[in-house]
């Protein structure tokens, strides 16, 4: 296609998704400077094949930003093709935001894909949207849908950079920054940042072109470190590594359920120039520890062996995996375990706070009957199954009693070499607290 009949398509399509400006920048999911084949969808919508630029589509019109290195080849590059090239700090020259903010009708939507713009200029948008009565539509990768021999994600071989060359280990790197994170009084630190995480983790690789970067996301807590990254591009070596360094590698693209589900229990650091849109919108603003969500989050897991944890995994994960045992339905029964998981706890969470209790999470086990049904197995809400809180005396902002087995947990860490024989003041104090419940949600004491 030429970049008028690709242009066509784009407005085309924004029109389907009721866009009326749509803006393709040049980046990554992490901001960096340079970007890999896969990312420069400025450049195929465009034609302009400089490092640096963006693109704005209106229904009507459409113009490229780049900066002085570029204005003779973006003349050269943009020359029949009905893009206006707007030459940055000009004298006269709008910005990007202020040609957004002029162009946009009002109640108007302004879209792109929420992975390729910062979290700063994301909020920057909705802030002009906002002003219009409009609003962001950052779901889509337009883009993709018009490019259909778009090359795949990078996906190069990581390797370790060992300390003869870096000069400090990732262990003592990833203790520094712990001690930061303690003083800014953070619980979790999420790095984007393709060169810092590199840095951190002596790896490097080969997803850009002549810069030794990977993809992927550092989640730094105050006792784990969690690598999302494409599990191809790590050999066994460098799994051994990661593995001594107590490090747990993630899919790439669970990054967005981990940050929503860590912010909502955590103090969370993050760079907004460098974090996406997209992970921005995942998060809730303004929560402390304890503090309620606006709605459930529903984490879905698979069961494991008798002895081990469940593994936690994103909602498409879900999709997959069930597709394997029931060929035709695993998107069917997906979404059937969602919408199931998030009434059942919003109706038991909505009477059990009428009875002083809050239900602060809770896990359900689905299975199939016979006739291929979904229904609840195992036990349910729980105080092992969940973290009950006592509606009187909660407050936002700090941790709260549970009527859970806390004592038992407090005993077990306190005593590592214990024989498992509990003594009796821990299981009565136990006891005590499930009675306490159940007199709460019943109405009787227990006998």
């Amino acid at each position: 296609m030429t970049i008028q009949e690709k242009l066509a398509v784009m407005r085309e399509k924004m029109k389907e998704n009721n866009m009326d400006i749509y803006m393709i920048p040049t980046a990554d999911f992490h901001q960096s400077e340079y970007v890999g084949e896969y990312f420069k969808a400025r450049s195929y919508m465009s034609g302009f094949t400089g490092s640096a630029g963006t693109l704005v589509v209106t229904l009507t019109e459409a113009g490229l930003w780049t900066d002085g290195r570029y204005f003779i080849q973006a003349e050269q590059q943009l020359a029949g093709s009905t893009i206006t090239l707007y030459r940055m700090s000009e004298e006269g020259v709008p910005t990007v935001k202020e040609f957004v903010e002029d162009k946009l009708p009002q109640g108007g939507v302004i879209g792109f894909d929420g992975r390729v713009l910062s979290s700063a200029d994301g909020a920057a948008y909705a802030k002009i949207a906002e002003k219009k009565q409009g609003s962001l539509s950052v779901a889509k990768d337009l883009v993709n849908e018009i490019w259909t021999d778009r090359p795949q994600l990078p996906t190069e071989k990581v390797w370790i950079l060992t300390e003869e060359y870096s000069g400090e280990t990732t262990a003592s790197k990833l203790g520094r920054i712990r001690e930061v994170m303690k003083e800014k009084g953070a619980q979790a630190h999420l790095i984007s940042s393709l060169y810092d995480i590199a840095w951190i983790l002596n790896l490097r690789g080969n997803d850009i072109s002549h810069v030794p970067v990977f993809l992927s996301f550092l989640l730094i807590e105050e006792d784990s470190c969690k690598l999302f990254i494409h599990a191809e591009t790590l050999n066994d070596e460098v799994r051994a590594y990661l593995a001594d360094n107590d490090i747990t590698v993630c899919a790439y693209d669970e990054i967005y359920d981990a940050a929503e589900k860590i912010a909502a229990e955590k103090v969370m650091l993050m760079d907004e120039h460098t974090i996406n849109y997209r992970i921005r919108m995942a998060l809730p603003e303004g929560l402390k520890e304890s503090d309620k969500l606006p709605e459930p989050i529903y984490t879905p897991s698979t069961k494991a062996e008798i002895g081990d944890h469940d593994e936690n995994i994103s909602f498409e994960q879900s999709v997959d995996h069930l597709e394997i045992y029931y060929p035709g339905r695993g998107r069917e029964l997906a979404e059937k375990l969602r919408d199931n998981t998030i009434a059942l706890y919003k109706k038991c969470a909505e009477y059990a706070l009428s009875k002083g209790i809050i239900i602060a999470d809770t896990k359900f086990e689905f299975g199939l009957d016979e006739n291929g049904n979904v229904v609840l197995g195992d036990e349910m809400l729980t105080p092992d199954s969940s973290r009950f809180w006592p509606l009187e005396g909660y407050e936002a902002g700090k941790g709260q009693p549970s009527f859970d087995k806390q004592y038992v947990r407090d005993w077990l860490k306190a005593n590592p070499d214990n024989d498992f024989l509990l003594p009796e003041e821990v299981v009565t104090k136990t006891v005590d607290k499930y009675k306490e419940a159940f007199a709460l949600l019943t109405g009787k004491e227990f006998k």
